[in-house]
């Protein structure tokens, strides 16, 4: 239990500064608007088949996880996690950071073959009819995503602040 709470409490982490394993590697992220606990579990119901049609198999965060990540990261304020994995390798992360706008990230990793593109390609088809004001969130070179403070939204997605721009880049102009 500790290992599964240490490993959800690591991979929660956003805007981190470690390179992933290549098939770890996040390769599209979204922050989809759900507005509603049924919207939610309509969301989940939409990963849960099209996940299990590929044979993934999902990990939730229990209750107590949950509450063990949010005493070590006050700021997450989670309510929602979830990692849906084929054999070893994690294919879709998901969680959300119980703010007022109750957005929820999902976040796809490259995987080890062509079904990981399959599957990423078709839940992302079905995410955008559903939810049209979904939003891609910027993948950093080091292969993770900023933090929520780090990001500004524009029409296309959000971009990265200048000032994070520079820590993930280098020195860049504004």
């Amino acid at each position: 239990m500790r290992s599964v709470s240490a490993l959800l409490m690591c991979s929660v982490i956003a805007g981190c500064t470690a390179a992933q394993p290549e098939n770890d590697e996040i390769v599209s992220a979204y922050e989809i608007p759900l507005q509603s606990e049924q919207e939610r579990a309509e969301f989940m119901s939409i990963l849960s088949r099209l996940t299990e049609a590929e044979g993934l198999h999902a990990v939730s965060a229990t209750e107590e996880e949950t509450a063990q990540i949010n005493d070590a990261l006050p700021t997450a304020e989670l309510t929602l996690r979830a990692t849906f994995w084929r054999g070893d390798a994690q294919e879709i992360t998901v969680f959300d950071q119980h703010d007022p706008s109750d957005q929820v990230w999902v976040m796809f990793s490259r995987g080890d073959d062509f079904l990981a593109d399959r599957l990423r390609e078709q839940t992302t088809r079905e995410i955008l009819v559903r939810w049209p004001d979904t939003q891609s969130l910027p993948i950093m070179p080091n292969g993770n995503i900023p933090w929520p403070s780090e990001l500004i939204r524009t029409p296309d997605g959000y971009i990265v602040t200048p000032s994070a721009a520079r820590k993930y880049y280098g020195d860049v102009d504004s």
